[in-house]
């Protein structure tokens, strides 16, 4: 189960940033959850659930982000 967190976290272009929400969202440092979490593949069950609920949320804002980026700088071309 693990696996999905760690494959979205791939994806995110702001890894600080998602641990700095977890670490808020949870009451664990960032510290914790970059080595014991992520970098050890063992997010509690617990916080399973919504702690791939952020991830997700995470990767699908940044794609929104650099998909209007993209669309400006066309805009801009033309």
């Amino acid at each position: 189960m693990n696996d999905n967190i760690n494959n979205l976290v791939t994806r995110i272009l702001d890894k600080e940033g998602y641990f700095e929400i977890l670490s808020k969202e949870f009451g664990k440092s960032i510290d914790t959850i970059r080595t014991n979490w992520i970098s050890r593949n063992k997010v509690p069950d617990h916080f399973y659930k919504r702690a791939h609920e952020l991830a997700l949320n995470f990767v699908l804002i940044e794609q929104e982000k650099t998909s209007l980026i993209i669309q400006n700088n066309k805009l801009d071309e033309n």
